[in-house]
């Protein structure tokens, strides 16, 4: 059960990598920490906002409506899997994609000497994050395909 459940995560990450969403991520993330380091005048609040309003809703949505396009999502309906897995590893595979910003975020902030307490705002970021995959989910449910 538990070995399923991983490979659900690493072909979730996969899928994700394959239709360059992680690469859009990281090169978003990257001009955001950039902008971070080279222009101090502007708040970096407003990049992480992006970052946990944004960026997990159009994630997890993606991969969601990706699997119900592709029909891979079918199959582990009828599996012994119990859809509760199923949703946890999106919920999971979509949180590990979202780390990449803020973990950039932090490493850009520390080289720009800010004043803050990194842990505290990691967990809040994960946190949201986790929050508005939830919303992402939501919006994945009700939406109806073409």
């Amino acid at each position: 059960m538990t070995k399923t459940f991983f490979n659900l995560v690493w072909s979730d990450l996969k899928r994700l990598w394959s239709y360059r969403i992680v690469l859009f991520i990281m090169v978003l993330t990257f001009l955001f920490s950039i902008a971070i380091v080279l222009f101090p005048l502007i708040d970096p609040t407003n990049f992480i906002y992006v970052s946990i309003f944004i960026l997990p809703v159009v994630v997890f949505s993606i991969s969601l409506f990706i699997d119900r396009e592709e029909g891979t999502l079918l199959p582990f309906v009828f599996s012994p899997l119990k859809s509760v897995f199923l949703v946890f590893s999106k919920v999971i595979s979509a949180l590990v994609v979202m780390t990449i910003p803020i973990v950039c975020f932090i490493v850009a902030m520390a080289v720009a000497q800010y004043d803050i307490n990194f842990l505290l705002l990691f967990l809040a970021y994960i946190l949201g994050a986790l929050l508005h995959i939830l919303i992402g989910i939501s919006l994945s449910i009700i939406s109806k395909t073409s």
